[in-house]
């Protein structure tokens, strides 16, 4: 090991060191420069550093960019990791980096441009300007020992479709891939399989992968999820005959594989669950974003599930 290879890996270690002395590591998933969120509780990490400047990526960055991004947060292409597969994964790569290397006992994953309100706000705009987009929304540590205290679960606000989840899925995406997903959930969790046939008739789900949890719930979460993209992974054999939006099934299959997985563990351990309206954070400079809304699901068949339309604010 040259002295070059040397002081990367210790620098890596201490930064590590210090991501996982946090109580509550929420990993904000970031691909391109942005504004950087960042407090106690909220960590920033590069999606997909290993293929980064790979010119197959349907979305493409500049050395200068990438140059920024290593400047300023750490990447998922550190520890044991599977960046490099990032293309199909999508932010899930960060979700297996949080797996495999963090130990703080409460994790989440929110997006560079999409986190939760959890001052239940609906608000973008009725706050001073000194404060920052983490204390807006109550994403601090003082809010966290409360939520936590309370809830097993926290997550984004179930998304609402015209279709079943399954038809929306097969719709745009692929068939083949959720119908191969669905039959190994019946082969290696049975006792799970019924909350995934629930996506061919319910119309909402838990998307956007993203969530706050406790360490034992996570692990449980990862390992199924992991497991069953893994199967999808070597199942897929006309990857490269796809096109580049298609070839990323895992992370598309990944927001119904979360939906299950949630449904299931709430509704059999008897978990608590908060749920929390998506903030969508397109331009803060110019004050610009989007919000999910909650309004009352009538004539619906899932009883006690919200929709959530897109409002701009």
């Amino acid at each position: 090991m040259g002295f070059c290879e040397f002081l990367e890996k210790y620098r890596l270690k201490n930064k590590l060191r210090k991501i996982n002395q946090k109580k509550y590591n929420i990993f904000v998933c970031y691909h391109k420069p942005y504004n950087i969120l960042e407090n106690e509780v909220l960590t920033p990490i590069h999606a997909g550093r290993a293929v980064a400047s790979n010119p197959l990526q349907d979305t493409k960055i500049t050395l200068k960019d990438l140059k920024w991004l290593k400047s300023k947060m750490i990447g998922d292409n550190s520890g044991e990791n599977i960046s490099d597969k990032n293309r199909y994964y999508n932010e899930c790569t960060v979700t297996y980096w949080i797996w495999k290397n963090i130990t703080s006992p409460y994790v989440g994953l929110f997006h560079y441009r999409r986190i939760f309100d959890m001052n239940d706000s609906n608000d973008a705009i009725n706050h001073e300007k000194s404060v920052s987009v983490a204390e807006k929304y109550g994403i601090t540590y003082k809010n966290l020992e409360k939520l936590m205290s309370e809830y097993d679960i926290l997550l984004p606000c179930p998304m609402g479709f015209s279709t079943s989840i399954y038809d929306s899925y097969v719709k745009y995406l692929r068939k083949d891939d959720i119908d191969f997903a669905f039959d190994y959930i019946r082969f290696k969790y049975p006792e799970m399989y019924s909350y995934a046939e629930k996506l061919k008739v319910s119309h909402v789900a838990y998307l956007f992968n993203m969530f706050i949890t406790s360490r034992e719930i996570f692990d449980g979460y990862a390992q199924f999820l992991f497991t069953v993209l893994s199967a999808l992974e070597n199942h897929i054999k006309d990857r490269e005959q796809r096109s580049i939006y298609l070839q990323r099934a895992e992370g598309f299959l990944a927001e119904r594989l979360s939906s299950v997985y949630f449904d299931y563990i709430i509704n059999t351990k008897s978990l608590k669950v908060k749920e929390f309206p998506v903030i969508r954070l397109d331009n803060i400079k110019s004050k610009k974003m989007f919000n999910f809304k909650r309004f009352a699901v009538k004539n619906s068949k899932d009883k006690g599930i919200t929709l959530i339309l897109r409002i701009k604010i």
